[in-house]
């Protein structure tokens, strides 16, 4: 079973029936996240609000405004990535990323589980060096800054979503907290991914696992760390603390990041896997 069978819309709300208040991760195909009826205007009107709310605080990172930003935990100003990166999420990944593709190892003894963590067994990478070295530290990053409340592996963070809007707008929303452990506080069958989890599950580490970087200008960018409590208007699933990357914007590629891989340079760990 892939995650990105998991982590479908149908087995999202079948965990919510199943488990009460049990944050998951978000869907990673590229349709909404909820299946459309026609006249289902209230889900219409849903999407529309979420896709709202992300721009608002796109917009009051991108002001930089002094003070707490509702729904941010934490920013972390940076500086900016590098130009072919930027051209890429505008143009489109594909075309900047190398023409070889790298097949995908048995990371963290998942192939033992008959786990497939990735969308595909094979993966590019960016044809500029440097924005592959970029895109792994921003995965270090965020277990540096977070101090450990998010570990990189493959039952916590090892994948994100690149997006861009018509406003202008280039991020990436990272999901943490994939699989945790099926025991007595959470008892939701993952599938394979999840045998042999040692990520426990807990409330108040789930309404953090998701992060957002976003390029501010040519000049600098942030690294935003949300906290979801009271921030429902970002949630396609509340209970999960799910929030939808197609909610932010236009999904240009999925960046799969294995720190597993010790015996590999950090932007060798890295898979790309353009739209």
């Amino acid at each position: 079973m892939r995650a990105r069978d998991v982590y479908s819309s149908s087995n999202r709300a079948s965990a919510v029936r199943r488990a009460r208040a049990a944050p998951l991760s978000s869907s990673r195909a590229s349709r909404r996240p909820r299946a459309r009826r026609d006249g289902d205007e209230s889900t219409e009107r849903d999407d529309d609000g979420r896709g709202a709310a992300a721009r608002r605080l796109m917009d009051a990172l991108m002001r930089d405004e002094e003070g707490d930003i509702e729904g941010v935990r934490r920013v972390i100003r940076m500086n900016p990535a590098p130009r072919p990166l930027l051209d890429a999420i505008e143009d489109g990944m594909f075309s900047h990323t190398h023409w070889r593709r790298r097949g995908v190892p048995n990371v963290e003894n998942a192939a033992h589980h008959s786990c497939n963590l990735a969308l595909s067994r094979s993966g590019r990478r960016m044809r500029c060096r440097q924005s592959n070295r970029f895109l792994a530290d921003l995965f270090l990053k965020i277990e540096k800054e977070t101090e450990s409340e998010i570990s990189l592996n493959r039952f916590d963070l090892f994948h994100s979503h690149v997006f861009s809007n018509n406003r202008g707008r280039c991020g990436i929303l990272f999901h943490a907290k994939e699989y945790p452990a099926k025991d007595e506080n959470f008892d939701v069958d993952l599938g394979y991914c999840q045998i042999g989890s040692s990520l426990r599950f807990d409330e108040n580490k789930m309404r953090l696992r998701n992060l957002l970087w976003l390029s501010v200008d040519r000049a600098s960018s942030v690294l935003a760390l949300l906290d979801t409590h009271k921030r429902e208007d970002l949630l396609v699933v509340p209970e999960l603390h799910t929030t939808f990357e197609g909610d932010w914007g236009d999904i240009k590629a999925d960046v799969f990041y294995f720190h597993g891989l010790a015996n590999r340079k950090p932007h060798e760990r890295l898979f790309i896997f353009p739209r």
